[in-house]
Order: structure tokens, then C-alpha cells, then sequence
């Protein structure tokens, strides 16, 4: 007998695998980009909402701050605030006067202070210069040679002192010694208000 093939034009497998596996590898990068574009998504609304919400909560606190401000203002009547205004101006104006004015008693508190035992004046004359620094002269007597010396180291070696110049000095006849002084203060030493800071 001869044997008998079976001829046949459809093919027993077809190429379904491959057209399966491409619609496969299709649906999986789908469903990848589209995951990834609902999570873009989501996040996206989510920074939306998150804005919006902070925005109202900054318009409710700008809110808060001008009615706080507007309650400020009506504690504080208008009428008080120029009177307060005015009476800041008079302080500063009195500040400004006290600091240019020249206390004349600083001079004798000066000499008091520096002035020996054994020293002592009896003319006394006292200019203020236009840069508000005094200018001294004096007439006085010292027991000694040596204590007009002293006195003469004292009043260059003291800061207020300015140009301390001795002269005519003369030997009386009773052993005492003579003599004129002058001198100049810095206006700092003598001004009002460095004067009331140091007491």
C-alpha cells in the first residue's frame, strides 16, 4: 500500500506565539508609562491641593495681622499719638541743649580736685571760647620753690588740664612763692552732660 500524506495549507502552528509575545511586550511598556502618568497625576493634584491650602492659610493670617493692626490703632487715639509726637520733639531738643551747655561750676570742681595743700589762689579769671573750651587764669601762692614744681607736674599730667604755662614766679619776703597761671579745658571736661554722667 502506498502511504498517505495528509497535504493540508493551514499550518498546524501558527505564528500566534510571536503576535502574542509583541501584544504582550505592548501591554506591559503600556502599562508602565501609564502607571507612571497616574502618578504624575496624583502628584500633580496633590501639589495643587497642598498650594491652595497654603494660600488660604496665608490669606487668613494676612487677614488676622490687619484686623490686630486696626484694633492697635484705635487703642492709640490720634489726638494722643501728636501730643506724644511733640512732647519726643521737646525731649530731644532739651537732649540737644544739655549736651552743648557748659557747666562754668566744672572749672572750680576741676581745680578743686588737682589743687595741693600748699597752693592757693587769689585771682581767678575764666573766658569761654567759641569752641566752648575755657580758658583759666589765675594768681596764686605756693609755701615752696618746690611745691610751685609740683604743682606745675600735677596740672601736665592731668587730662583736663590743657597747656598749663607758670610764670612771674617771685620769692616774697615772708618765704612764700608767687605766681600767675594760665591754662585752657577742653570743652568735654566741662560740658553739662559729661559733667551729671561722671557724678
Amino acid at each position: 500500500m502506498e502511504p498517505r500524506f495528509k497535504t493540508s495549507f493551514i499550518p498546524k502552528k501558527g505564528p500566534t506565539t510571536s503576535v502574542a509575545s509583541a501584544s504582550g511586550q505592548r501591554t506591559s511598556k503600556m502599562s508602565v508609562f501609564y502607571l507612571i502618568s497616574i502618578i504624575v497625576f496624583i502628584a500633580s493634584v496633590a501639589l495643587s491641593a497642598a498650594t491652595f491650602f497654603y494660600q488660604k492659610v496665608l490669606t487668613n493670617s494676612l487677614i488676622e495681622m490687619n484686623e490686630k493692626l486696626v484694633k492697635a490703632k484705635q487703642i492709640y487715639e490720634p489726638d494722643t499719638i501728636e501730643e506724644l509726637k511733640k512732647i519726643d520733639l521737646r525731649i530731644e531738643e532739651a537732649k540737644k541743649l544739655i549736651s552743648t551747655h557748659i557747666s562754668s561750676s566744672a572749672v572750680f570742681s576741676i581745680l578743686e580736685d588737682i589743687t595741693l595743700e600748699q597752693v592757693s589762689f587769689s585771682k581767678f579769671d575764666y573766658s569761654l571760647s567759641s569752641d566752648n573750651s575755657a580758658s583759666i587764669s589765675l594768681s596764686g601762692e605756693a609755701k615752696s620753690f618746690n611745691s610751685v614744681a609740683l604743682q606745675s607736674d600735677v596740672f601736665g599730667n592731668d587730662d583736663d588740664i590743657k597747656n598749663p604755662i607758670f610764670s612771674n614766679i617771685t620769692l616774697n619776703d615772708d618765704g612764700t612763692v608767687s605766681f600767675d597761671f594760665k591754662a585752657s579745658i577742653g570743652a568735654d571736661s566741662i560740658s553739662f552732660g559729661n559733667v551729671n554722667q561722671s557724678q
